[in-house]
């Protein structure tokens, strides 16, 4: 179990988590030791029968925050959405209870309406709605599509090209899973 600090104070937010800690004088391959982190964890689900499909969701701080700044999110709100953000497609976190969540901390509905285009999870359409148009069938976008979208989401302002290393490290973790044989679903 793990704790976390109320925004308001009072007794803890308690979690379980498991957590690794990479520790290395080298980072030049970060991305294949938190693929083999990810490979772990596979090992494990296909070793211990599961209740539910499970999968991975992968991301980083950095583009969060390129996410926060494209979606205009002031930065007092910023951990407190992070927070929010992270419960999303976890048991019954839908995008609905979050935005709910997020409206509390102050943050306007025309930021919370684009924080949620990146929401890749379930969304309608096979492709980022660049015309209005969407698909009429739902689906889980894979790794690929996601950074696509992204680039798409980006477009038109300096955020994608400061996303770029950040990008391209995911694309290497997500590579390596597959390298690795993860078994579990990669988002």
């Amino acid at each position: 179990n793990i704790f976390r600090e109320r925004s308001g104070g009072g007794q803890p937010l308690m979690f379980s988590e498991v957590g690794f800690d990479i520790v290395s004088t080298v980072t030049l391959d970060l991305a294949l030791k938190e693929a083999e982190a990810i490979k772990v964890l596979d090992e494990i689900i296909d070793a211990f029968p599961v209740l539910s499909q499970m999968c991975f969701h992968i991301g980083h701080s950095d583009l969060l925050q390129l996410i926060f700044d494209i979606c205009d999110i002031d930065p007092s709100v910023r951990k407190a959405a992070a927070e929010i953000l992270s419960k999303l497609n976890v048991g019954p976190w839908t995008w609905q209870k979050i935005r709910s969540e997020l409206r509390g901390t102050g943050i306007s509905v025309t930021a919370i309406d684009e924080l949620h285009k990146f929401d890749f999870r379930g969304k309608l359409g096979a492709s980022p709605d660049v015309g209005g148009s969407q698909g009429l069938t739902t689906h889980d976008d894979t790794p690929v599509k996601a950074f696509a979208r992204l680039k798409t989401l980006f477009d038109g302002s300096n955020i994608y090209e400061k996303a770029q290393s950040t990008i391209a490290h995911l694309k290497d973790v997500v590579a390596y899973t597959k390298r690795l044989g993860v078994h579990a679903k990669v988002y």
